[in-house]
Parts: structure tokens; C-alpha cells; sequence
């Protein structure tokens, strides 16, 4: 994925356009990571948000997708 951090930002950017999602980026320019939270369908839901496969040659490997409950 070297260098293309930005191009990928955009592509999360409009597959999100309308979804209610938190995106965050690596602070360290060599890690190029990005982090997405969608919320899930709903309260015991069990199956993970859908995201679709990044285009090739912009991730350096696949999405991985998991279920958490929130803690207050």
C-alpha cells in the first residue's frame, strides 16, 4: 500500500458516503493504517458490519470485521 494512505481515505470515504461510521488514521506516517467502526444492525447482532473488498493494490491485506459491545 506504500504511499497511497490518502487514496484509500477516499475510497472509505465514499463506500461510508451516508453510513454512520468513525474513521481514523495512524498517526505514524510509516504504518499507513486505517481504522473504520460502523455500528452493528443491532443490540445482539451477530454478524459484522459489510464493508466491501478495497480495490487491489490499495490495501496491503483484507479488512478484518468483529463484533464488540460498547461498555459504559
Amino acid at each position: 500500500m506504500d504511499g497511497r494512505r490518502d487514496d484509500l481515505l477516499r475510497w472509505v470515504a465514499a463506500v461510508l458516503e451516508g453510513r454512520p461510521a468513525q474513521v481514523y488514521r495512524s498517526t505514524d506516517q510509516d504504518a499507513e493504517r486505517i481504522v473504520v467502526m460502523l455500528p452493528a444492525a443491532g443490540v445482539g447482532s451477530v454478524d459484522p458490519p459489510d464493508l466491501p473488498e478495497p480495490p487491489v493494490g490499495l490495501a496491503a491485506r483484507r479488512p478484518g470485521s468483529w463484533i464488540f459491545d460498547r461498555v459504559e
